[in-house]
């Protein structure tokens, strides 16, 4: 295996996740609690993170009432797509010439990203958050990446 293959594999993305203020305010505490640092496999997903972002930030004083599945993560106002490994995600935002990020020379470490508990854009994300969608999702960009290794082979053949 070759050391980028290396350092993508075993690669991790320092995480702060702040509340959303408004979020903070209805589900009962003064001010946004302060950012909790996480850190995940650059291969991972944020449904992974989910669970314990809510339990850190209940542990801090929110009441949070609402369902596990309204919880949705954006960095700088973009909803991301949880079905989207957090390694690319950052890649794409954060590093990827004409990014979002507000400074092309500095890359946001850790990369902060807030979570929200409630209003979930149902038109920018699915909603269905759960291990078997995502373990859907995964099969399907493997299928959609074979099927184009395959065609350009086929291309190649050809010429």
């Amino acid at each position: 295996m070759s050391n980028i293959a290396k350092s993508v594999w075993n690669g991790r993305i320092p995480l702060s996740v702040t509340t959303n203020e408004d979020d903070a305010i209805y589900f009962g505490a003064n001010e946004s609690p302060a950012p909790i640092l996480f850190e995940l496999p650059r291969l991972s997903y944020l449904t992974v993170l989910t669970e314990q972002a809510w339990d850190a930030f209940a542990a801090v004083g929110l009441n949070i009432s609402e369902s596990i599945s309204d919880i949705w993560f954006e960095y700088q106002g973009i909803p991301l797509k949880w079905h989207y490994p957090v390694g690319l995600l950052y890649d794409t935002l954060c590093i990827a010439e004409g990014s979002f990020n507000k400074s092309p020379d500095t890359k946001p470490i850790p990369w902060p990203i807030t979570i929200h508990f409630r209003n979930y854009p149902s038109t920018n994300l699915f909603r269905d958050q759960s291990i078997e969608t995502t373990r859907d999702f995964f099969m399907s960009m493997v299928k959609e990446v074979s099927i184009v290794f395959r065609t350009i082979l086929v291309a190649i053949a050809l010429t």
